[in-house]
């Protein structure tokens, strides 16, 4: 007569396929993600490349387009011919010599963002997961483009570049008042970032119970920073002056002194703090000397 399992055999079976799949399961859901990170970057590249060839087209025509879109299934009028999921949106941008200056790809679960001088194919890389990121870096793109937010952060002392990511920072803060302690004076330096990449940068000094930025830059933003340097400092502390053939403003107080130059750099403290704004490109940097 052929004998069955007992409970205790069954129980012991069962027991074992749990263990198993305890054990098995990280593995097969971290495949499963990986394999879905892999087709997400396989659907940038392919925007990429249809995006190169319709801008070809489009400029050979002189159609006047430089940008191409795709957003939550809304009939953007730039969107490419390309076949996609409909919860895979995405913004690409061209200068004039037609380079990719900006591709931003998202679909809710992985995100992928670029924005520099000229995006290569070959230079795509694995798409980031969401939840890998913080709520200020997720991207809300319109057909227009990124729909940004920006965060203020302050540090005592960086080298850094406006439009492109940060490659030397030193302790950031969450308050100036941080910041200023840590460079043992009245003063730091303000950064508006957004999608993780440097968009200003600005010097902050403390007078009289307020904080002032002064933003490298000609023009309007010059015409600002005297405007707030005579308010910080007194408009009898900021005398007019002559500096190599450039005119600006000397404020002091006898412990901070601030220079600004018409053409759009400043010296700011005891120490120079110097930033500079080159207008060739809309670039700039600040740094300590």
């Amino acid at each position: 007569m052929k004998k069955g399992f007992t409970l205790v055999e069954l129980l012991a079976v069962i027991a074992v396929i749990g263990v198993l799949a305890l054990l098995l399961a990280p593995n097969i859901i971290k495949n499963f993600s990986n394999a879905k990170q892999k087709s997400f970057t396989n659907e940038v590249k392919e925007v990429y490349a249809t995006a190169k060839n319709q801008y070809s087209l489009d400029k050979a025509f002189n159609r006047g387009v430089s940008a191409y879109a795709y957003v939550n299934g809304s009939s953007c009028s730039n969107k490419l011919d390309v076949e996609g999921r409909t919860e895979f949106n995405y913004y690409v941008e061209f200068d004039a010599d037609g380079n990719v200056i900006k591709l931003y790809a998202t679909d809710g679960e992985f995100q992928y963002s670029y924005e520099g001088s000229g995006l290569q194919k070959t230079k795509i890389t694995e798409a980031v997961s969401t939840t890998d990121l913080e709520s200020n870096q997720l991207i809300n793109l319109t057909c227009n483009g990124v729909e940004e937010h920006f965060e203020y952060k302050y540090s005592y002392r960086a080298n850094g570049v406006i439009g492109g990511e940060l490659y030397e920072y030193y302790e950031f803060y969450d308050t100036p008042e941080e910041a200023m302690v840590r460079a043992g004076g009245d003063f730091c330096f303000r950064f508006k970032i957004s999608n993780n990449i440097i968009r200003e940068i600005d010097g902050g000094f403390k007078k009289n119970g307020n904080i002032y930025y002064i933003a490298p830059g000609a023009g309007e933003n010059y015409n600002r920073n005297v405007e707030a340097a005579k308010s910080a400092f007194g408009e009898s502390n900021c005398i007019y002056k002559v500096y190599n053939g450039s005119t600006g403003y000397e404020c002091t107080d006898g412990a901070v002194n601030l220079y600004l130059y018409d053409f759009g750099d400043f010296q700011l403290g005891s120490s120079t703090w110097y930033c500079s704004l080159m207008a060739d490109d809309g670039h700039g940097f600040c740094n300590d000397d």
